[in-house]
């Protein structure tokens, strides 16, 4: 043959290899039916698999493995790369695994990837592991229905896995993997059939899925990090796990779980970490369960440092430690009595738990839901809260020394017996702004009839983080920043021997509440923190101040519209505002301020002394039968005030008058010194002039000169010493005259 018949030999050769790889691979599809795969679900098409997955793996660009619609048996498989670009398998079709033993029984994988970037898993097809047939040899090794090794970059997507020999998906070593829209079924009694289980992998994402097996919806073990589920329905199965952890030395630690907007229906367990009690030193943390749903679960919430399956296990303290581990909002119902369970480690026990907005019914016979907790340095609160206020007489919920973190919280009664809350240890409010940023709380208590809060610790607000985002002296509108500690219509209770520090707005709120005792609190927060008085109180009544000391950027204590009947006494104010009356007239329909007594106590470099305050531009309304008796200033700027033009902001609208009636007010045995030439400034409405108002024994001296005083629109009595001179009309003061 001459060298032409060769060369053209040789081009009908290449074009014949060019039109067979394009039969295979058209448009980057390759199609397994091309390869020879048949689907009479009898075949094996491990071949035709395997062939049209190397003719992927090495094509450049986007390339499509494709399993057709049809029903095809495949035996265990083993596909690896790396591979020149994003390769795509696409199973359309139903896959079955073989039930032979020799395929089935100490075999690792059914389908095994290993090595691939970027790997796209879809079709909407099905894989069937046929389970049922190696069920009964669960003692020996069994394989996992889709194995990923070493993969990266990469997504599993709208497939249907059901009835695994084992796990039905299993991720070992893999980074940047997202799994969302699959549907993974078995049933209740599958032995070890978890639906997907992680290890050593990070930034794994699933969504948008539901599982139903007969183990663990997802389970993690070592060195799993960087989690994140949401949206997936969980049931039956042993719910969402971390661990086992600890059985082996050196193990990985895990970190960096968020499990969120998942639902629990009829699983043994919901959220759950588990470690062996003999066991390794390893660490799990920065772990968050939120906004989760439980129906019918049987340990909502557990930590179970105790794990030993079989029963016979060897006994021990777990040298696993947990920590960082929020669980905030999960409702529902659970099918046992112990809705909460924490069982931590004896020498290493969980550090900084939190339960937040736990609202978990139990409606078994035996009685309500209840937690139970074993060596738990964390924040329980609102499952203490849940257990006390069911319980009938005395409850004590004890927070012990040491430093919380606790996200905003609200407590609900009305309880069932007396209720204490003993606070020891610190409180901290978060700094992120998702925590505190247009929310009115940090820690409210609502509709109790009978509580008390005490125990010499401290809340500190940490306002610091927020109080820059305060804009409310330039805008009406602004947002809202927490009060430190709410009341809301609380009756008969009390609040004494504790400590409130750098709230983000006002330290403690009382409102709509009934015959409360304040004593003996401390109060702090810098003299230019905004909007942080120390106690404001509105619509209530019989309330007591006394033997306390407050320290902040805005009032002392402050009144607003509907308080009524309140004794103030032993405070010691300063820096801040003063005690403060107002502002009021702001709304329509405000109610009355009748019936205030302020007695003994001491202003030191306040702002201002007592003071009533009243918006000009205001609705109508009445402050009277007011009090303030043997007071001591120092270095007070406004130690006697009247104020109805009153506007922060010196943006209000000009040329109006008070609606605003203020009228029998007393200022008796006021002592001291004033930092402004203006000791005592009455500056009252024009069309509804102060009524009654009384100075008796006056004593207030200018620290720069002479003090003065200054009137308008003033209608009372000065009697008894008055310096600075009275700007309103002085007489002989008759103790037998009520007024005085």
């Amino acid at each position: 043959m001459d060298s032409s018949s060769v060369f053209q030999c040789l081009c009908l050769m290449f074009f014949l290899l060019a039109s067979i790889t394009n039969v295979n691979a058209q448009n980057g599809v390759f199609s397994i039916m091309k390869f020879g795969a048949v689907a009479d679900g009898k075949t094996d098409i491990g071949k035709a698999v395997n062939d049209a997955w190397y003719q992927a793996c090495h094509t450049s660009g986007q390339t499509v493995v494709l399993i057709p619609k049809g029903t095809f048996f495949l035996n265990p498989i083993l596909l690896k790369g790396p591979c020149k670009d994003q390769t795509k398998f696409t199973i359309q079709g139903d896959l079955k695994a073989p039930i032979e033993n020799q395929f089935s029984v100490d075999i690792e994988y059914w389908i095994n990837f290993q090595y691939v970037n970027q790997l796209v898993i879809d079709g909407g097809g099905s894989l069937d592991g046929q389970g049922p047939t190696a069920w009964p040899y669960n003692k020996k090794k069994l394989p996992t229905t889709l194995r990923l090794d070493f993969i990266t970059n990469s997504q599993i997507s709208g497939l249907h896995l059901f009835d695994s020999k084992r796990v039905h998906i299993n991720l070992f070593g893999c980074q940047g993997l997202q799994i969302n829209g699959i549907s993974v079924q078995a049933p209740a009694d599958s032995p070890n059939t978890d639906g997907i289980h992680i290890g050593s992998s990070n930034d794994i994402m699933i969504s948008d899925s539901n599982i139903s097996t007969g183990d663990d919806c997802i389970s993690l073990s070592p060195g799993s990090k960087n989690m994140n589920f949401h949206n997936v329905k969980c049931g039956p199965g042993h719910g969402i796990s971390v661990g086992s952890l600890g059985s082996e030395a050196k193990e990985d630690d895990v970190w960096g779980i968020t499990v969120r907007n998942c639902t629990f229906i009829g699983t043994a367990n919901g959220v759950r970490i588990k470690t062996w009690a003999r066991s390794f030193a390893s660490i799990a943390s920065n772990i968050t369960f939120q906004h989760i749903i439980m129906d019918n679960v049987r340990n909502p919430i557990i930590i179970d440092q105790q794990y030993c399956p079989s029963g016979n296990c060897q006994k021990g303290s777990s040298q696993v430690q947990i920590r960082d581990v929020k669980f905030i909002d999960i409702s529902g119902s659970s099918s046992s009595k112990a809705a909460v369970n924490l069982d931590c480690s004896q020498s290493k026990p969980c550090q900084k738990i939190e339960l937040n907005n736990i609202d978990l019914v139990y409606n078994g016979k035996d009685g309500p839901a209840i937690s139970e907790c074993n060596n738990v340095n964390g924040i329980a609160i609102y499952s203490a809260w849940d257990v006390a206020c069911q319980s009938n007489g005395s409850s004590e919920i004890l927070i012990p020394d040491g430093t919380y973190l606790v996200n905003p919280l609200r407590l609900k009664g009305p309880c069932n017996g007396q209720l204490s809350v003993n606070i020891i240890g610190k409180l901290i409010a978060p700094t992120e702004k998702e925590y505190w940023y247009d929310i009115d709380h940090w820690i409210t208590f609502r509709y109790i009839n009978g509580f008390e809060i005490g125990g010499n610790g401290v809340l500190d607000g940490q306002g610091k983080s927020a109080w820059s985002s305060n804009t409310c002296l330039k805008d009406p509108n602004c947002k809202k920043l927490p009060a430190s500690l709410r009341l809301d219509f609380v009756k008969n209770s009390k609040i004494k021997d504790i400590s409130l520090i750098d709230s983000k707005n006002v330290h403690i709120n009382i409102f709509a509440c009934k015959n409360i005792t304040i004593k003996g609190i401390k109060i702090q927060a810098p003299a230019k923190s905004p909007n942080t008085d120390g106690i404001h109180i509105g619509l209530s009544t019989n309330i007591s101040i006394s033997d306390s000391e407050i320290s902040t950027g805005d009032d002392c204590v402050s009144l607003s519209p509907g308080a009524n009947n309140l004794d103030i006494e032993n405070v010691k104010c300063g820096p801040g505002h003063g005690i403060g009356i107002g502002s009021i007239g702001g709304f329509r329909n405000e109610k009355d301020i009748n019936g205030l007594v302020v007695r003994n106590c001491t202003f030191i470099g306040t702002q201002n002394g007592l003071r009533i305050k009243t918006w000009a531009h205001s609705h109508s309304t009445n402050v009277s039968n007011i009090t303030f008796e043997h007071i001591k200033m120092t270095d007070v700027s406004n130690p006697i005030v009247i104020d109805q033009e009153y506007c922060p902001s010196h943006n209000c609208s000009k040329g109006y008058s008070s609606q605003v009636q203020i009228r029998d007010v007393r200022f008796k045995d006021i002592q001291g010194t004033s930092n402004s030439k203006i000791a005592v400034k009455f500056r009252c409405s024009e069309i509804k002039p102060c009524q009654n108002i009384v100075l008796k024994d006056i004593n207030l001296q200018y620290t720069h000169g002479i003090a003065h005083s200054q009137c308008s629109n003033v209608i009372g009595v000065a009697c008894g010493e008055q310096k600075p001179p009275s700007c309103i009309e002085q007489c002989t003061c008759l103790n037998r005259n009520p007024i005085y």
